[in-house]
């Protein structure tokens, strides 16, 4: 699962008592697309997409080998 989502809302130091009922509505009744999100997981899958890659290693001089 990806660390920074910014469509998933959460109670952070941007929640005031202004918005705090919808922010809470948005956590207890998340938007779902029931139709396009399955699909988009069984591609994501099939081709094994990695929403969290590894950080790229640095390459081995030739001095080193």
């Amino acid at each position: 699962m990806s660390t920074l989502r910014p469509d998933i809302a959460c109670i952070d130091d941007t929640c005031t008592g202004l918005n705090v009922h919808e922010r809470a509505l948005d956590i207890a009744v998340p938007h779902y697309d029931w139709i396009s999100m399955p699909i988009i997981a069984i591609v994501d899958g099939l081709i094994h997409v990695d929403p969290d890659p590894a950080p790229p290693v640095a390459p081995v001089p030739a001095t080193e080998r």
